[in-house]
């Protein structure tokens, strides 16, 4: 059984969305969303589980999509003619969400510069 860990966040109504290799990546699709750890498994085809892509080469899970044509999508050709080349495998996941990534510290906010001061450089 195929399994690779990930990072995501989760859209408003609760489902796993934007995954990434790395939660830094995850988090640049909304900074204001938080980031979970994620284990995606293959599992069974059943109506609601999720799609993936099983790159060969990095022995991981990528283009991780709750529908299979949204997985196809990201393939000019489509993914048989992938998996024909020996490139990877589509298919079906199972999405278990981990722990929270603790958000990042927030850099401090610049003071402001009032615009008198801003003119004086037009000079």
């Amino acid at each position: 059984m195929r399994t690779s860990s990930l990072w995501c966040q989760r859209d408003e109504k609760g489902r796993p969305v934007h995954f990434a290799n790395h939660p830094e990546v995850s988090r640049m699709y909304d900074p204001a969303l938080p980031v979970h750890a994620a284990r995606v498994t293959e599992a069974e085809n059943k109506p609601d589980c999720y799609w993936a892509w099983w790159d060969q080469e990095r022995g991981s899970f990528m283009f991780v999509y709750p529908a299979r044509s949204l997985v196809e999508m990201c393939f000019h050709y489509g993914t048989r003619v992938e998996e024909r080349r020996g490139k990877g495998h589509l298919l079906p996941v199972a999405i278990e969400l981990g722990a929270l990534v603790p958000l990042p510290p927030q850099p401090k906010k610049a003071p402001s510069v009032p615009a008198k001061t801003l003119r004086e450089f037009d000079r």
